[in-house]
């Protein structure tokens, strides 16, 4: 416990909880972006891509996980929100919330399509790594990372 109060003193770790659609940050200032399992739960998530290509710096790289349906070519919108009011076009998901027993809704399952709104938030190359590894336990599916640049 000491180790960590010690390295808190000299490197201070502030965490910032801010709205993916409205960051606070200057543009250009951030060589990478990295989010996981975030996007679904962003009612306007093209609002946030399009602040997160702001704050990167020019080759500035955007590389992030989201459920993805590797067999649609189109985004499936489960959820809505239209004037405060939650719609529900599909069963609710809820994914796990540690601040909540219900979960946090998630209103996007992802497709192919996710490329081209990150195309459309001004991202020059965008593409998607699949990987598998029993070696180093990533086991199941494949694992999927979106990556996007500048």
């Amino acid at each position: 416990m000491h180790k960590i109060k010690l390295l808190f003193k000299y490197f201070p770790i502030r965490i910032q909880h801010q709205d993916l659609t409205m960051l606070s940050f200057n543009s250009g200032i951030f060589n990478y972006v990295l989010s996981f399992d975030c996007f679904e739960h962003i009612p306007h998530y093209k609002k946030a891509l399009k602040e997160i290509f702001r704050v990167l710096k020019p080759n500035g790289k955007l590389l992030f996980s989201v459920p993805f349906d590797l067999n649609s070519q189109s985004n499936l919108v489960r959820a809505t929100i239209s004037e405060g009011e939650i719609k529900h076009l599909t069963t609710p998901e809820y994914h796990g919330d540690p601040l909540s027993k219900k979960g946090c809704l998630s209103f996007y399952t992802f497709g192919w399509e996710l490329l081209e709104d990150l195309r459309k938030a001004g991202f020059k190359n965008a593409y998607i790594i699949l990987f598998w590894s029993d070696k180093y336990c990533y086991l199941g599916g494949e694992q999927i990372l979106i990556c996007a640049e500048k």
